[in-house]
């Protein structure tokens, strides 16, 4: 029997199924010894998890065409975002990741996606803001 192929309309059917439920966006403080290796180490594609989660908040998604435009969709790419608020998610974050079939409970749900980048710090108190964060996912055919 012939291997089977993904084929292109697979990704909308992806984005699709993440758009008609809950997601949630991560943030996490990963850990303070990435602070000091060029390049920042990227996450692993097994990963489950992430390093050391903070906070995670509701995710809004809205597809986007291939030129990141906002589209009505379905599309095989979604833009999905969030606001930690004022008093969420403080201290130093270096980590941040994308949760299917969770809840707002860290360590739930299946993690979809994530990025690591350079320390950013949130702090407490009357420094503190509010801030948003999103993460683009593109589910696109391999032409091999």
């Amino acid at each position: 029997m012939a291997d089977a192929i993904v084929v292109t309309n697979m990704g909308e059917a992806l984005a699709r199924a993440l758009e008609e439920q809950t997601l949630y966006l991560a943030v996490g403080s990963g850990l303070s010894a990435w602070d000091t290796i060029t390049p920042l180490p990227q996450p692993s594609v097994g990963q489950i998890a992430l390093e050391n989660e903070l906070a995670r908040a509701v995710a809004t998604t809205v597809y986007h065409d291939d030129s990141a435009r906002p589209v009505a969709g379905p599309t095989r790419r979604i833009e999905c975002q969030a606001t930690f608020a004022i008093g969420v998610a403080n201290g130093t974050l270096r980590e941040m990741g994308i949760f299917a079939y969770g809840s707002g409970t860290a360590g739930s749900g299946y993690l979809i996606a994530v990025v690591n980048f350079a320390a950013l710090e949130k702090p407490a108190g009357g420094s503190d803001y509010s801030l948003a964060r999103l993460m683009r996912l593109a589910f696109l055919a391999s032409s091999s």
